[in-house]
Formats: C-alpha cells, structure tokens, sequence
C-alpha cells in the first residue's frame, strides 16, 4: 500500500500550498534559529512514514489487489469523492517513487479505483457503494472536537484516516518545522534578557483545547 499513501503525501503538500493561513506559532521565532524549532519531526507533507506497520484494517483483497497492481504495472487511481472547497484536483505527482498512480474527482471511476478520499466536512448522508477490496479514507486536519457527528450511515465504511494524529495511517499536518542545527544555545536565559513584546497569531481564542491556557503560562517565562 505504499504507492496509495506516497500518492497521498503529494496530495498533503497541495493542501499545505492551498491553505497556508494557518499559522500557528509565535513570531517570537525571530529570536529563535528559524528551521530549529521542532526537534526529531520529519517534513511530513514530503516524506510520508514509510516504516508503517502493516495495519490489521487492511483487508485481504486490498493487499492482494496492491500486490497485482504493482505485479502487471496497471494504473492506480485515488478518487477524490469528496473534498474539500479549497483543493482543486490539480496535484502533480513527478517526482513520486509509483509512475503508475493518478488523482481525480471524477465520480464515474469509482468503482475502479483503489483508493477514495472523503473530506471529513463535506461528506452527506448518501453513502457511495464500495466495492469490495477498496480502502476509504477519511480526511481531516482540524481537531474533531468543532466536527458535527457523522450520519451513523458512515459507520464501518472507513479503512484509514489521514489527519494530524501520527498515530494514524497516514500523518497530515499543516506545517512542520525540522531542526537543522543542533540545540546548543540556553533558551531560558535568552528570554529573560528580552524586553520586546511577542504576538500570537491565531484563529480563536477561546478553544476546548484551553491552548489559551499554554500562552497564559509562556507569559510567566
């Protein structure tokens, strides 16, 4: 299932392009080596974990059809079958491992593609027929905690997720920033000697994950 989930990267790192409003972290990173501040986190929008276990929700077809696609060369389509307003279909996939691979919107492949992709926030109450041995997977960068429940007519139907957990099949993130030089500096001595303001630019303010809270107590250092 690999070329699926490399497919998929090249999909995150559209969505990354498309969506880059999103910016939460501090601009106190002008005092902070910019590209050093998450430590031992890979740039996953381009390098998808290709150490993944084999997961006990693939189902036997969908191992054995991955295994005729890359033995015959056939071509592997990823449906779109819902997505999301802001991610237009348009997604070049030179420079993936699989050549065999392509992505569309286009409803009427449906029953011949191996994988289809559900955006978590435009999906309805109609469920498709799935064709036995395909994967679903349902797709989602924001937290649940502001998603209504799904229809319990999505119940079962769904073989991985893509979103921001990493314990997840495939990891989706907004942004990810990759330490490039060793830590060698003592951060909590820098920011005693400051004496400038810091602003935090994000979407609320008042969240069920109380982050708030986390700025609250930075404010203390």
């Amino acid at each position: 299932m690999d070329h699926l989930k490399t497919g998929m990267t090249k999909i995150g790192i559209f969505m990354e392009k498309k969506k880059f409003f999103v910016l939460f972290f501090f601009v106190c990173l002008v005092t902070l080596d910019i590209g050093s501040i998450i430590s031992g986190h890979r740039t996953t929008f381009y390098y998808l974990r290709s150490y993944l276990q084999d997961f006990k929700s693939f189902s036997n077809d969908s191992s054995t059809f991955s295994s005729n696609s890359r033995k015959n060369n056939s071509t592997i389509t990823i449906l779109w079958y819902a997505k999301q307003g802001y991610f237009s279909g348009n997604v070049n996939l030179t420079g993936c491992k699989f050549s065999n691979c392509i992505l569309t919107e286009n409803k009427t492949v449906l029953e011949k593609s191996a994988a289809v992709l559900f955006a978590y926030r435009d999906m309805w109450n109609k469920v498709p027929l799935k064709k036995r041995g395909q994967i679903w997977v349902i797709v989602n960068i924001e937290s649940p905690a502001y998603d209504v429940d799904l229809n319990r007519v999505w119940d079962n139907k769904f073989d991985w997720s893509m979103t921001y957990r990493q314990d997840g099949e495939i990891f989706l993130n907004y942004k990810t920033f990759r330490r490039t030089i060793p830590l060698k500096k003592n951060y909590s001595e820098i920011f005693k000697n400051k004496t400038k303001y810091i602003a935090w630019a994000v979407g609320s303010c008042q969240t069920r994950s109380r982050r708030e809270l986390y700025v609250r107590e930075l404010r203390k250092i």
